[in-house]
């Protein structure tokens, strides 16, 4: 639910499901497996890389829009990931 809390949640699949607060904490833990199952055999350094190769591909559409504080902050998250700064 885009960050929402369990709340938001709830009245969410209230208002579209049909289902009430115990239904979607089902719902809510279900999910929960699932993202954790999605992420569960991801190796560090293959994470990282991945994360190090976004960062890169973000900044360079930044720079080609003009948005050199976009751009900086891919700079410095890639940085931080790797380390580079504290």
């Amino acid at each position: 639910m885009r960050g929402g809390k369990r709340s938001d949640c709830c009245l969410y699949a209230s208002e579209n499901w049909g289902v009430g607060d115990r239904q979607a904490e089902r719902y809510i833990c279900r999910a929960r497996d699932i993202i954790r199952a999605d992420w569960s055999d991801v190796q560090r350094d293959q994470m990282m890389a991945e994360i190090l190769s976004q960062y890169s591909s973000l900044q360079l559409a930044a720079r080609e829009q003009g948005q050199l504080h976009v751009a900086l902050g891919c700079i410095h998250g890639a940085a931080k990931l790797a380390q580079l700064v504290v």
